[in-house]
């Protein structure tokens, strides 16, 4: 019998864990993935290391404007995935460092709830006084056509260690151009092929929104914003433009 079971190991599940664990209770954390979720394994902590690389890329391949000659820069997509890999790994190692110490029990597993007070996992079924759900989200997928699925998801894109800038395509899409794409142009050959089309979330800060599209129409990168993507093939994606209503057929404001 636990205090807490903690379902989902991402910041916020392993820091409640550790927390109740360092004021005495019994607790478990229940896993089914890698501890640190998506934000430590494949969401921010890889997106910043790509960031960085990219960035210094950037400004290496820029340093002569400064009387500073390097002579050839190249992006080394290789080494740049196995300084992620060590980055993830030791950061991974530290999280389940802090758990050991705080006594909390960490359980790999997919978490079903039977009851108020019973987890089941497998064929183990576990009870505490509470139980905290933590188990955070995942992308919108079924939005898209079931052949764009198989475009490069955020995740595997971190993991492409035989990507180098001889071998990338001459051209891309990103659907939802947030951090992970605008770091490509930093170093991705033939930048002015690459489009992204997205939807601007209704939950953007605009002036930050704006500053990005700047940035990144400066580097070279065409939008379609507000299209909707209908399948995906070899060729660029189809897309159909947003539908303009005839203004004839809008209601009259009383």
């Amino acid at each position: 019998m636990y205090d807490l079971i903690v379902i989902g190991a991402g910041p916020g599940g392993y820091e409640a864990a550790g927390h109740a664990g360092r004021m005495g209770k019994k607790v478990a954390l229940i896993e089914r993935g890698c501890v640190g979720g998506t934000c430590l394994n494949v969401g921010c902590i890889p997106a910043k290391t790509f960031l960085r690389s990219s960035k210094l890329f950037h400004e290496c391949k820029e340093a002569a404007k400064y009387g500073v000659r390097l002579g050839s820069v190249e992006f080394d997509m290789p080494a740049v995935v196995e300084r992620k890999n060590r980055v993830v790994g030791t950061l991974t190692k530290g999280v389940e460092g802090m758990l050991k110490r705080a006594g909390v029990e960490v359980i790999t597993g997919h978490a079903r709830l039977i009851s108020r007070g019973v987890v089941e996992v497998g064929a183990a079924r576990y009870e505490a006084a509470n139980i905290l759900l933590a188990t955070g989200s995942r992308p919108a997928a079924r939005r898209f056509p079931e052949s764009a699925r198989k475009a490069c998801s955020i995740p595997t894109r971190f993991s492409l260690s035989r990507m180098s800038r001889r071998k990338s395509p001459s051209s891309a899409a990103a659907i939802s151009a947030w951090s992970s794409p605008a770091s490509s142009t930093k170093w991705a050959p033939r930048s002015p092929s690459m489009r992204c089309c997205r939807r601007s979330p209704p939950d953007a800060n605009l002036e930050i929104s704006t500053r990005m599209l700047q940035i990144m129409k400066r580097a070279g990168i065409e939008f379609n914003l507000s299209a909707k993507v209908l399948e995906s093939k070899a060729t660029p994606f189809v897309t159909r433009p947003p539908t303009v209503p005839n203004p004839a057929q809008r209601p009259i404001a009383s």
